[in-house]
C-alpha cells in the first residue's frame, strides 16, 4: 500500500506529535487504545507523518541547512505497550532521557570474561600412519565472573 504524502491526511498525528514535543509534557506522553491493532496502526501513521515532514523539509530548506531531510519530531520515540489497563502508545522524548554514565575501567560491576591459557605441561602421543607424534596439550579454562 502506498503512503499518502499529503500533510492533510495526518492532522491528528501532527497534533499529537506537537503535544509530545511541547513543554507541557517534558518527557513525553501516552495515549490509550482499545486494542493492539489500533495502537500499531496509529504508530505507523505517526511514522508516516514524520516521513512526510522530512520530505517537506527537503523542499523548504537548502541542502546545507540542518533541518534538510529531518523533522522536528525525530526526537520522539514511539512505542506500543501492553499494560494492565489496556494498550498504550508511548511518545517519549529522546532528549529528556537521563543516564548515569560510568567509564568501564571505573566500573566494578562489569561482567568480565577471563580466559586462562597456561603453558603446555602435558604431551599426548598420536599416531600418524604408524609413526608416533608428540603433540603438546594446552588446557584452556574459561571463567565467567558475573556481578549484578
Amino acid at each position: 500500500m502506498a503512503i499518502n504524502l499529503s500533510r492533510l491526511a495526518y492532522g491528528d498525528c501532527y497534533d499529537l506529535l506537537e503535544k509530545a514535543i511541547s513543554s507541557d509534557y517534558p518527557t513525553g506522553l501516552r495515549v490509550k487504545f482499545a486494542n493492539r491493532n489500533e495502537a500499531i496502526h496509529f504508530r505507523q501513521r505517526l511514522h508516516n507523518a514524520r516521513y512526510v515532514d522530512r520530505l517537506d523539509n527537503t523542499k523548504v530548506y537548502p541542502d546545507t541547512h540542518p533541518m534538510y531531510g529531518r523533522s522536528v519530531y525525530d526526537i520522539v520515540n514511539i512505542r506500543v505497550r501492553d499494560l494492565v489497563d489496556g494498550w498504550w502508545l508511548r511518545l517519549e522524548r529522546v532528549d529528556a532521557r537521563q543516564f548515569t554514565i560510568v567509564a568501564l575501567e571505573d566500573d566494578i560491576e562489569v561482567n568480565a570474561l577471563v580466559i586462562e591459557t597456561p603453558k603446555p605441561t602435558e604431551a599426548s602421543v598420536v599416531t600418524n600412519g604408524g609413526n608416533p607424534v608428540t603433540v603438546p596439550v594446552e588446557p584452556i579454562r574459561v571463567k565467567f565472573k558475573r556481578r549484578f
